[in-house]
């Protein structure tokens, strides 16, 4: 990624974690619990898609840069603007590796 800067870290967002809980019916229940806030860049992927029909499809992939947090895993979320985001995978960004660039997908997760 060049010519990150530390400046460009100007979205608030919350790390959430994911945590499973017996439903009482045999199954599970997801919810997220709020594990801490961050400042973040957040980019969409793709500036929009075009649908079948011809219509604007809203942008669903995100990238999320945050400082470097050695907890974070695939499968929490990132909350931006009130949207959850689900993070499929991290990559750390060169070259001195401080931080991590969080590779998201729209959706409650």
């Amino acid at each position: 990624m060049s010519g990150f800067s530390i400046a460009s870290l100007r979205h608030r967002v919350v790390l959430e974690r994911p945590v499973t809980a017996a439903d009482g019916a045999g199954g599970e229940t997801v919810t997220y619990q709020a594990v801490r806030t961050a400042w973040a860049r957040v980019r969409p992927k793709s500036q929009g898609r075009t649908g079948r029909a011809g219509g604007s499809l809203a942008a669903d992939d995100y990238t999320v840069t945050i400082r470097r947090w050695t907890d974070v895993a695939p499968g929490w979320r990132v909350v931006f603007e009130d949207r959850p985001l689900v993070i499929d995978r991290l990559e750390p960004v060169a070259p001195r590796l401080l931080h991590l660039t969080l590779h998201c997908r729209g959706g409650q997760g």
